[in-house]
């Protein structure tokens, strides 16, 4: 699987995940996921700009390498 096709994959699960969970518009939302880590710092930055501009939402991601996904 390539890198776009897996972080689409990702990215997709999280929405679907995000969206799924029925919340109060006060409540925070936290996805939590691990994954490579040749990735990790252009996520890192992906999801700070989106917890910056969303701000009940938080992402946990841990750089774990490919093989412990």
């Amino acid at each position: 699987m390539n890198f776009l096709t897996r972080l689409r994959s990702v990215l997709t699960a999280a929405c679907l995940v995000a969206i799924a969970i029925p919340s109060p518009a006060s409540a925070e939302i936290k996805l939590i996921g691990s994954g490579a880590s040749f990735p990790a710092p252009i996520y890192s930055k992906w999801f700070k700009d989106f917890s910056g501009a969303n701000k009940s939402a938080q992402v946990d991601y841990q750089s774990k390498g490919s093989g412990a996904g």
